[in-house]
């Protein structure tokens, strides 16, 4: 799995999550995000309640954001999760290697 954080895009910070897995199955992928969307993997070891896209969904949408999902060829998802920023923000955070920065707002 690898999380990115990609910046301001558009004016709201976005992050993607994608991963190498088997993908979503092309039947689920329609009602991916409804409550008890689950396909037919095991997860860790106990069935998946297919709850947890439609908590990200309402959390992400609750905060004016929004989340998306494509299948990455040939295998596996990515999700890209945008959220407006906040009021007062003067630019969008950066990670170096060492610490965590804020940089100056883009124009």
């Amino acid at each position: 799995m690898v999380i990115g954080l990609d910046g301001v895009v558009d004016g709201q910070a976005q992050v993607t999550v994608s991963d190498a897995g088997p993908g979503i199955p092309h039947r689920v992928r329609a009602r991916l995000f409804t409550r008890f969307a689950a396909g037919d993997k095991v997860v860790g070891g106990a069935p998946s309640s297919g709850l947890g896209l439609w908590i990200v969904r309402s959390l992400v949408t609750g905060y004016g954001g929004t989340v998306r999902h494509r299948n990455l060829d040939p295998q596996g998802s990515e999700f890209e999760i945008r959220l407006p920023l906040a009021d007062g923000v003067p630019g969008p955070v950066t990670r170096s290697t060492s610490s965590w920065q804020r940089s100056a707002a883009a124009p």
